[in-house]
């Protein structure tokens, strides 16, 4: 497969999320149906919390259909449990709490969860069964799953009747677990990331729970809750280490809900709110409630909104499956069902047959969970593209929690493996934020907690979306249609060969030796990448792009072959031209038919083949290790050994090469067939490693080296990595653990095939990687001198009509104007041509080959980077139309109603955390713009949207009534250069958006037209009376805002449609114009959803005219740009480290008596900084 295979050892068991859930649909329109695939699930709060957020009104009805796949069988049990537990509805929500989140529960509990489980062993007994029970909306993908969940459902019905032995250990294993999670960890500051905006405040009151829950084994601290349970919860109890205490000591309930509504005031009266763990408890069940009522509701709609389909295994080998599923639409894939083990992944759960197929293959959202934490980004990326939809609204998400580096704020841009814009142009894939400039999502609580508590976790949640679905224009131009990339072959192999030693840095030992440093170190026992990921990434590449591949895979084997950067590199060189062999992709000389025949005719024994009519250029080495020999390392403990990666090699004189790919089970191995043609069957020990069977390993081979080197020496060992030399003690330098002659016939088998799988070679080479054909016009990539960067992208448009051809020879001016992100109009008199580009363009700095006599005109333009002018800055808030339905493109979609209000009575309340929150929205770069002063003119777009910001910020203060004389609740965005008031705002609250960590503002939007005036002119003194405000928005910035409104609108949209008559369907324009005195709105949500604004008797009046819209701040990309607490230039008093308002009140830096603090420990955690600047 595409990633190393690791010894499995100490693995903990996460019956419960640790981050707070995400809505997965909050970037597909409300009337859009979706397919989710949910790698690395985790338990069900992300698919409860969707279904839940993504409430479906009858206006417009669609279905949701959750994949969810995970490693660890015993946790997707007890989702089927949980799941089935709410559907039913016959145990009420504060015992399916017990069952799910508590430890320890009552007598009461484990009798209603043990006669459910019962109730799932009956129905589980087949498929066949399941299906015609649950499985109407509960699916297994595969027979295995079903097998593998019902078996822990039999576990869960039997613990209450164990032997009183086997109880005891059992009992003993979690007091003992228990103790020392308590005495280890007092504060685990993750569980406070679940406040969001207030997780420093949070930090107090989750380390009370924690020590609470894993001193009781309960959640709740009311005793009515506690007294009495002392029972064991047994869904706790089994997990892939077996039958003890696995539970990883970072569960906390708290993790998985949103806890920050638990720390603000929603009604003006009464008493603040008095943070304890019951009260941050009493947020989380009420939320758990809602949540489990808006599933049931869901699946009891006839027919079922929503299906859910379970799968029991790895991430990687699923979206194999599924991509050669996709291909050939076989049930039965050439992939392993997961790691260790050697039952074919078959997905044979009934829905994905030829005559049955409902399962989806394809993905509108695939949620990655932190996966590329442990099988790294790439694997990632590369395992689900061939399964994304091609459509605006389509993403893949993916998520770290490791912080890596000693600056994790830009740990994700050492991750990608390259230039990510280069990265992004041959994946046809980019996360947003990137060329977008901007997020509505804030995760500044996770730069605060990583600093002030020294945390080895740094959340960052990065959405990837499909850039050539990315522009609006080119959608409603081309179509389709996908532009064809072309790469000149010496550019496209030096920028693999940088992808090469990205991917496989941790070889680079030397650098290492040279300037140590622990996280070099760190960097070197990470180790993700192998061979076949790399010739996956070059097929993924190659079938998106067209060159001379030949050339290019030649250059790019010669730098391979030159470099001394890889110490250990040319050690796996062997194993790369196997994989580029094996995935259709370049035959090397060595593995061509002619090449073997050669080698065999000089031989005079062959060894291995000697009986054999025709040797293939690839044949698999399978190596029997026998039981005893694993001792030396099993010895030494799951918890001291760690998941080292193991390898194969061979070893001959004087030649060693070592493969990484491998396959491992344990079982027997039959030999059967004849001599010239063997094949092996392998009967899989289902103990695994608590049986006695041996080892089988295998992996692939060029057959040269065997025919060359018949006396060579196959080996199996573990990777040399600093985390493993504390092995070679044991086993030596070469961290072996088996050796054995390749004559051995005993131990090492040679074959055409991996034992059991015939057909694995057929089904790699089937592999289809860009499902959409490239019809699209030819683009040219053009990359700097060491092929890092793409610099700059072209393409030639030829003149071939006999006027234009005419007009073109007399010298008339030919000119351009870029017309969206990636698009550009090359304009010859009356003529123009529309050119779409891969990636976004920065048209200022354009280029134009003339060829008047040849008749064409070659267009250069450089791309356009994070900083620096074209792009997304053209249209920076994109609402991208296919037909009737509208995609925000970077900005995430609110279900408005299901937020919870924020009290503004309480001026004080807000000073302390609103102001600072909304100044964040502004990068240090962005502050420093600021501070200047806005400009007037054609202004820079980076300066643009600093202006945008501020005026948010002005907006969001003044309603709130903590900046100004008063508070106000109605602006009016002004242009005086061009007639003043554009657009009314009308304000009808504040509400927390959780997900988003964030908040927003509910509003509707009233823009000013000539023809609205007799409606609105005598509204308008009534209002200044009131205390109309107006927010000043000069020349671009008021054009910036008329692009913002129809997002801001559209991203709450729910209860009504875009029809036909729609004037954004019928114009093809989003907004319908940027002139000042224009509507940029269509019509189809004019007085709608009005009920808040018609609360008031003054705007009432004006109800049939407004629009409701979401304004929620815009954050910078915090991979891209640092964000500092504002300094007190910026008028702002709160904490420099967490933008808190004081533990109970600021103190003042004692050497600069300018910064503030909360306290002595955040200005410890800011020093680093702060002392650059402290004087």
């Amino acid at each position: 497969m595409a990633h190393p295979l690791l010894y499995p050892g100490k693995t903990f068991f996460y019956p419960i999320g640790n981050t707070p859930p995400c809505c997965l649909t909050d970037g597909v329109p409300p009337e859009q149906s979706a397919n989710l695939l949910l790698l690395g699930c985790g338990d069900p709060r992300n698919l409860l919390f969707t279904v839940h957020s993504s409430r479906v009104s009858d206006a417009m009805p669609r279905k949701l259909d959750f994949t969810c796949c995970d490693h660890e069988p015993a946790v997707l049990a007890r989702n089927a449990v949980l799941l089935t537990m709410i559907v039913d509805g016959e145990i009420p929500h504060n015992a399916m709490w017990n069952i799910f989140y508590d430890l320890m529960i009552k007598k009461e509990v484990v009798h209603s969860l043990v006669a459910h489980c019962q109730k799932l062993v009956k129905l589980s007994a087949d498929v066949m069964t399941w299906n015609n029970a649950y499985g109407t909306w509960l699916k297994m993908c595969t027979v295995g799953t079903l097998q593998e969940l019902r078996r822990h459902w039999i576990l869960y019905v039997g613990f209450p009747d164990l032997s009183q032995a086997r109880k005891k250990q059992v009992n003993e294993s979690f007091s003992q677990g228990m103790r020392e999670i308590r005495s280890k960890w007092q504060n685990i500051a993750s569980i406070a990331r679940s406040a969001g905006i207030f997780a420093h405040e949070a930090i107090k009151a989750t380390s009370e729970h924690f020590s609470h829950l894993w001193r009781t084994g309960v959640h709740s601290t009311e005793p009515k809750d506690t007294i009495g349970a002392t029972l064991l919860n047994q869904t706790f109890v089994y997990s892939l280490m077996g039958e003890q205490f696995n539970v990883h000591y970072g569960v906390d309930g708290l993790a998985s809900f949103h806890l920050a509504p638990a720390f603000v005031t929603f009604k003006p009266s009464g008493p603040p709110k008095k943070i304890t763990p019951q009260s941050l408890i009493d947020c989380a069940q009420g939320q758990f409630k809602d949540w489990c009522q808006s599933f049931r509701a869901a699946i009891c709609t006839e027919p079922s909104n929503v299906a859910v389909r379970l799968f029991a295994g790895d991430a990687l080998h699923l979206c194999r499956a599924l991509h050669m599923h996709l291909s050939d639409r076989s049930i039965s894939t050439g992939v392993y069902a997961s790691p260790w083990s050697a039952v074919r992944l078959n997905l044979d759960g009934g829905e994905y047959d030829v005559n049955n197929h409902h399962a989806p293959t394809t993905f509108d959202v695939i949620d990655t969970s932190n996966l590329s934490d442990h099988l790294g980004l790439l694997n990632v990326l590369i395992a689900t593209r061939p399964l994304l939809s091609h459509a605006p609204y389509s993403s893949i998400n993916t998520e770290a929690l490791l912080a890596v580096g000693s600056d994790p704020t830009s740990g994700f841009m050492g991750e990608v493996g390259g230039d990510l814009t280069s990265i992004s142009i041959v994946l046809d894939l980019t996360p947003s934020t990137f060329v977008a400039r901007s997020t509505t999502y804030s995760n500044r609580h996770e730069v605060v907690l990583h600093r002030l508590m020294d945390s080895p976790q740094y959340h960052e949640r990065v959405v990837w979306k499909i850039l050539t679905a990315s522009d609006s224009s080119a959608l409603r131009v081309a179509g389709n249609a996908v532009p064809t990339v072309l790469f000149k072959p010496e550019e496209l192999s030096r920028f693999l060969f940088h992808v090469y030693l990205k991917m496989f840095a941790s070889e680079n030992t030397l650098s290492a030796m040279l300037t140590p440093s622990l996280e070099k170190l760190r960097a070197s026992s990470r180790v993700h990448y192998i061979r076949a990921t790399f010739a996956m990434f070059i097929k993924l590449v190659k079938e998106r792009t067209k060159t001379d591949w030949g050339a290019v895979i030649d250059q790019l084997l010669e730098l391979i072959e030159s470099d001394r950067t890889l110490m250990m590199g040319m050690n796996y060189y062997q194993d790369l031209c196997c994989h580029l062999y094996l995935f259709d992709i370049h035959t090397v000389s060595t593995l061509t038919p002619r090449f073997v025949n050669i080698v065999m005719g000089s031989l005079s024994v062959r060894g291995r083949f000697q009986n054999w009519e025709e040797v293939p250029p690839v044949v698999c080495i399978t190596l029997v290790v026998p039981r005893q020999k694993l001792k030396v390392i099993e010895d030494i403990g799951f918890e001291k050994i760690g998941t080292p990666p193991l390898q194969c090699d061979i070893q001959g004189f004087p030649s060693h090469a070592v493969f990484f790919s491998i396959a491992a089970a344990f079982g027997k191995v039959t030999r059967s067939g004849p001599e010239h043609s063997p094949e092996l069957t392998l009967e899989e020990d289902p103990l695994r490693w608590s049986g006695k069977s041996d080892l089988v390993v295998s992996f692939w081979i060029p057959s040269w080296i065997i025919l060359k080197e018949p006396n060579s020496a196959v080996g199996f060992g573990l990777r040399a990595t600093p985390a493993t030399t504390t092995l070679i003690g044991r086993l030596g330098m070469e961290l072996l653990i088996f050796r054995a002659s390749l004559l051995d016939k005993v131990s090492v088998q040679v074959t055409r095939a991996r034992p059991s799988f015939p057909d694995e070679h057929r089904s790699l080479e089937v592999l289809n990687y860009s499902p959409r054909s490239r019809t699209g016009r030819p683009i040219t990539v053009h990359m700097d001198e060491g092929g890092v960067r793409v610099e700059s992208v072209s393409t030639r448009v030829d003149i071939t009509g006999t006027e234009e051809i005419s007009i073109l020879e007399s010298g008339e001016k030919v000119s351009s104007r870029q017309i969206s992100p990636c698009g550009v109009e090359l304009s010859l008199s009356r003529y123009s041509h529309p050119l779409y580009f891969p990636f976004p363009v920065d048209h200022s700095r354009v280029k134009l080959r003339i060829a008047r006599k040849s008749h064409f005109v070659e267009v250069i333009i450089p791309v356009s980077g994070p900083f620096t002018a074209g792009g997304f800055s053209v249209d920076p808030f994109p609402v991208i139309f296919q037909e009737h339905t509208p995609t925000v493109w970077n900005m995430h979609r609110l279900h408005l109603d299901s937020l919870p209000f924020v009290s503004i009575e309480r001026k004080a309340n807000l000073d302390s955390w609103l102001n600072t929150h909304v100044s964040l929205m502004m990068s240090d770069r962005e502050r420093a713009i600021m501070n200047g002063g806005k400009t007037t003119g054609n202004q820079d777009p980076l300066q643009t949207l600093v202006d945008v910001k501020e005026s948010l910020h002005a907006i969001f203060v003044q309603y709130a009534g903590i900046q100004g004389e008063k508070r106000a609740d109605v602006f009016a965005l002004h242009e005086p250069t061009m007639g003043g008031g554009y657009t009314l705002l009308f304000i009808t609250g504040l509400r927390l958006d959780c997900s988003a960590h964030t908040v927003v503002l509910d509003a509707f939007v009233l823009p000013i037209t000539d023809a609205i005036m007799p409606r609105v002119g005598p509204a308008i003194p009534r209002l200044m009376k009131e205390g109309l405000v107006s927010v000043v928005t000069v020349d671009n910035e008021m054009r910036a805002w008329k692009r913002l409104l129809p997002a801001f609108v559209e991203r709450c949209r729910l209860t009504w449609t875009h029809g036909p008559e729609c004037a954004y369907v019928k114009t093809g324009r989003v907004p319908l114009s940027l002139e000042v005195n224009e509507n940029p709105l269509c019509a189809c949500g004019q007085g709608k959803d009005v009920a808040l604004f018609t609360r008031s008797k003054l705007w009432a009046p004006l109800a049939p005219l407004v629009t409701r819209a979401a304004l929620s701040p815009l954050f910078a990309a915090s991979y891209l740009e640092t964000r500092s607490a504002p300094s007190a230039s910026v008028s702002i008093d709160a904490c420099a480290l967490c933008g808190g308002g004081g533990q109970p009140r600021l103190l003042k830096c004692s050497r600069c008596k300018r910064t503030s603090y909360c306290s002595s420990e955040c200005q410890r955690a800011d020093w680093k900084k702060h002392k650059v600047s402290c004087r």
